[in-house]
């Protein structure tokens, strides 16, 4: 139950942090694209058009480590295993800063089999539940024909 309340919990302060990065993003977009937008001779349009797509691709690095720190994380916590660092392998990516996060496929691959693994849990608790809620159906049907009985031997 704790660990429910924890992935939870942690899935809120991710979703809170990508929403504000993403928020981030659109207004610091914003002034560039409407100076990209007014811009009336090539040059001046391609000189905004580098100051955009470079702090567009800035913060794309910023969400894809973001969304890479807690996938891992949530693989870690269950135990499934995650790609290792090597840089020939095509799981990692160098980012603009130096730093390296996992690529687009081995983000897509992880979040793959974090949700089997979650589906497949959640399943297991599914069919315990019916079982459990079956027994107590049954169970509650047998007292009621015991009680019935009780009543027409009186």
């Amino acid at each position: 139950m704790i660990e429910l309340i924890r992935g939870v919990w942690d899935e809120f302060l991710h979703n809170r942090e990508l929403r504000e990065l993403q928020k981030k993003k659109a207004s610091d977009l914003a002034p560039l694209g409407k100076q990209l937008d007014e811009a009336e001779d090539p040059k001046e349009e391609a000189f905004y058009a580098q100051d955009y797509f470079a702090v567009e691709e800035r913060f794309d690095d910023r969400i894809c480590a973001l969304q890479a720190k807690f996938l891992r994380a949530k693989a870690e916590r269950y135990l499934l295993p995650t790609p290792s660092f090597d840089q020939n392998s095509g799981n990692w990516r160098e980012l603009h800063d130096g730093r390296w996060t996992l690529s687009l496929s081995a983000l897509a691959n992880l979040r793959e089999s974090i949700s089997e693994y979650e589906r497949r849990r959640r399943e297991r608790i599914q069919s315990w539940f019916l079982v459990v809620s079956g027994l107590i159906g049954a169970a509650t049907g047998a007292m009621g024909a015991l009680i019935g009985l009780i009543a027409i031997s009186d």
